[in-house]
């Protein structure tokens, strides 16, 4: 297989996400990830689009990816890429709640206390799940962890 043919099949997805056709875009980046299953970009795209259309089972499966061949993957933005687009603050605060749930789960305390905190910012209904989620079991233990739990910062509203 010529690995070339992935960035075609990545950009058409961005082009299909950008105009909102999620499920075109799914299609394209599955393409894009049968020619590179490194690319981090790739299954990073897949989860936008994923998130977008609401399934997020399948968005948490392609971020845990990406995150698993880039760990700084959300910390900068790539020509490859795309970010998830948000219909509301809930959606957002619920992408910042699953980007935090990631890096809890490699081990990246900062990384995983900053995007909690973005998700109560933005006003993430359900954080007291951050107390059942396995995910956040190491974190539980950190200081930091109870001063922000504790704090609650306010959600920001526009």
């Amino acid at each position: 297989m010529d690995r070339q043919y992935s960035d075609a099949y990545n950009n058409l997805g961005v082009i299909y996400y950008l105009q909102k056709k999620q499920g075109k875009a799914i299609k394209q980046y599955l393409k894009a990830i049968q020619f590179r299953q490194d690319s981090a970009s790739y299954y990073s795209n897949l989860g936008a689009a994923y998130f977008s259309k609401k399934e997020f089972e399948k968005a948490v499966t392609a971020y845990n990816q990406a995150v698993q061949l880039d760990p700084d993957i959300f910390e900068r933005t790539s020509h490859t890429g795309v970010t998830a687009q948000m219909s509301s603050p809930e959606d957002r605060a619920h992408y910042d709640y699953v980007v935090a749930k990631l890096y809890a789960k490699l081990g990246q305390t900062d990384r995983s206390l900053q995007y909690l905190r973005r998700a109560m910012e933005e006003g993430f209904k359900n954080i007291e799940d951050v107390y059942k989620d396995a995910e956040f079991a190491q974190l539980r233990k950190d200081p930091r962890f109870t001063q922000l739990m504790a704090a609650r910062p306010p959600a920001i509203t526009d």
